[in-house]
């Protein structure tokens, strides 16, 4: 990401930033950054100068870049900040946000931002690999995507562990087949499938819960010990009236409280259900109105060639999700930013738009609601594909327009399934 970008972020961020640029550090901020150290603007000066004998503090930080230190203290204008400070690099200059312990709301925007400076260069890497895997190129691959898939999967119980410590989680409940919440664990489980042998019965009982949240906690279960257990990984189901339980199993596995297990456990006991372990292994039992359902005979379909238009203003993950998509048998045209979309989007008339939020020019929220417009005879369903996985971006999408809100790097199993669902007939 280049400074301009960086300094956009600056100038936009609800959280104190600061970008120190070049050899000798010079400090650009944002107002929140002014109103941090009592004063009207942020001269633009070296660090060293800025901060006085506090550069002292600031200035290992910044040399271990990227780090973060909780509860740091710094003196401006005669008031004390406590601050937990962030240090990330970009290239030759280091962005450093700073925010008052005592704001949780403060805290959960510094989460949010990091998460999306993180997520960015892992979806092209992320995406790629599926690519690979999916053309049968598998020397080597899960020695790669293990550990990438892990990182994506810590980015996301970090903002998870925040919404849920806030009380900001809502649970969006269907009724569903247990081997459907199964299903999804093991595509969120991706990386780890050779290690886990599921024995859950096709048609069984129902349960009402949300699919998402519940498979998470049941995929952390299984990477959690298919990551550290040396044998293979058993998952079973039973059910006893109104409860039905799921056991998995590993020889020599011994689960960790970690910040994994703490959402696991507290996603459980949302739904009414119980985390405990039993010499079988860990068990979760919840409460299910028990039916049988018949489960139809699987039909293959045949996927209409759709074209799909991708908008996304980092090259190597516009290309890499293009060749993903072609090859499960979509038509797609690539823009890097909104006003050569919806140049493309006349020319290309695309059944569905992929749309990145943070793009330069005009962001996704206004160029979904350009191509919806530019679509008055059909309608054009618009997916974001973002870093941004907060709650308040997902509402604002919703408002913007968009059918679904996915966060990068995407499960490409996960989107061929939402272009199926939206595209049908």
């Amino acid at each position: 990401m280049t400074l301009p970008e960086h300094m956009r972020f600056c100038l936009t961020a609800p959280v104190a930033t600061i970008v120190c640029s070049g050899p000798e550090l010079e400090v650009h901020g944002n107002d929140a950054f002014a109103a941090l150290i009592g004063a009207r603007t942020v001269p633009v000066c070296p660090a060293r100068e800025l901060f006085g004998e506090q550069w002292a503090v600031l200035a290992p930080l910044v040399e271990r870049a990227p780090a973060v230190a909780y509860a740091v203290r710094f003196v401006f204008e005669g008031l004390e900040r406590v601050t937990t400070v962030v240090t990330m690099r970009a290239g030759d200059d280091i962005v450093c946000t700073f925010v008052e312990t005592p704001s949780q709301h403060a805290d959960d925007e510094l989460l949010s931002l990091l998460a999306h400076e993180l997520r960015s260069p892992l979806t092209p890497v992320m995406t790629t690999l599926e690519v690979m895997k999916r053309r049968g190129v598998t020397d080597d691959l899960t020695v790669l995507e293990r550990p990438m898939r892990q990182l994506a999967r810590q980015l996301d119980d970090v903002l998870e562990y925040s919404r849920i410590s806030r009380g900001k989680t809502q649970l969006q409940r269907e009724r569903v087949e247990l081997s459907r919440i199964i299903d999804r664990a093991l595509e969120l489980s991706s990386g780890f499938e050779d290690k886990i042998l599921v024995a859950v019965p096709r048609a069984g009982a129902t349960l009402v819960v949300d699919v998402e949240r519940l498979a998470k906690a049941v995929s952390h279960l299984l990477v959690d010990a298919a990551g550290h257990g040396g044998s293979r990984v058993s998952v079973d189901a039973s059910s006893s009236g109104d409860r039905v339980s799921i056991t998995i199993r590993c020889d020599d596995w011994l689960p960790v409280e970690g910040i994994g297990h703490a959402i696991t456990r507290t996603l459980i006991e949302m739904h009414g259900g119980t985390l405990t372990m039993a010499s079988s292994g860990l068990m979760i039992d919840l409460p299910t109105d028990a039916q049988s359902v018949v489960q139809p005979p699987e039909q293959v379909r045949q996927r209409a060639r759709k074209r799909i238009l991708v908008v996304e203003d980092n090259d190597d993950t516009a290309r890499s999700l293009k060749t993903a998509l072609e090859l499960i048998g979509y038509e797609v045209a690539i823009a890097h930013d909104g006003p050569v979309a919806l140049t493309v989007a006349r020319a290309f008339q695309p059944d569905a738009a992929l749309l990145d939020i943070g793009l330069p020019v005009m962001d996704g929220y206004e160029l979904a609601r350009r191509l919806r417009a530019l679509a008055t005879e059909r309608n054009l369903p618009v997916v974001a594909v973002t870093a941004y996985g907060a709650d308040a971006y997902r509402q604002k999408s919703a408002e913007a327009g968009f059918s679904e809100h996915l966060v990068k790097p995407a499960d490409l199993a996960q989107l061929e399934r939402v272009l199926d669902t939206l595209l049908e007939g």
